[in-house]
């Protein structure tokens, strides 16, 4: 949204990795997890991650405009993902049989709906 209403966006790390999972995913891993009686912690997130800079030019080629970055961070501009590297490892997950679909087989496309919804 703050790409495409040409906002400043505060990232002080392009090159860190996050996770995503998409909601059809979620439910079918508590599905998987809960049908197998599996107790404990486990990573639910789709294969593969994403690097900030890979996901705002994903943003920027969809909605035809360039992210605006600024070094000033203000609880205004920050963006949620400023932290460290926010992969998940899911690992286990896939040990335990439960394989979700890759993040770049689903990414672009919700990517694409929510730059019409905005």
């Amino acid at each position: 949204q703050r790409i495409k209403e040409k906002q400043p966006i505060y990232i002080p790390n392009l090159d860190m990795r996050i996770s995503f999972i998409d909601s059809k995913a979620s439910t079918e891993c508590l599905y998987f997890l809960i049908q197998n009686k599996f107790a404990g912690p486990v990573n639910c997130a789709s294969r593969g991650s994403i690097l900030i800079s890979e996901l705002l030019n994903l943003i920027e080629i969809t909605t035809g405009e360039k992210a605006i970055l600024t070094a000033i961070d203000s609880d205004e501009n920050r963006s949620p993902y400023h932290a460290q590297h926010q992969s998940l490892d899911t690992t286990l997950l896939e040990s335990l049989g439960c394989i979700l679909p890759k993040l770049n087989t689903w990414l672009p496309s919700l990517v694409s709906q929510l730059s019409k919804n905005y």
